[in-house]
């Protein structure tokens, strides 16, 4: 299954937010594409992002790293990271590996951007 990202980009009165949907395996073949991706939008200085994992068919270690980083460089910007539309299996996955703190999840990407409110 290869890896696809649809951006979508949604002002509000107080900020600029970049939607990524995320589709297939986020894996050591596709992280090139997704980090350029996201840092597109930084350079664009959109530090609020939401990922629709909905599509998503799996996730390695390495994009898993991979987005420990881009939440860390998100707040080190002012801004934040937060997930939508997330199958159970991530969930449990975000759990086990204690990162549910700082790998928000909301059922769509009004309530994400409210809770930034």
């Amino acid at each position: 299954m290869e890896f696809s990202i649809e951006k979508e980009i949604c002002q509000t009165p107080k900020f600029t937010v970049a939607i990524f949907k995320l589709r297939g395996i986020l894996d050591q073949s596709s992280l090139k594409l997704f980090e350029v991706t996201v840092h597109e939008a930084y350079h664009a200085k959109i530090n609020r992002v939401i990922f629709n994992l909905a599509q998503l068919a799996s996730i390695n270690s390495s994009g898993i790293g991979l987005l420990i980083n881009i939440a860390h460089q998100a707040q080190i910007g002012g801004g934040a990271i937060c997930f939508i539309q997330v199958p159970q299996k991530f969930k449990l996955m975000f759990e086990l590996l204690g990162l549910e703190s700082r790998f928000l999840c909301y059922p769509d990407k009004e309530s994400a951007i409210t809770s930034w409110k």
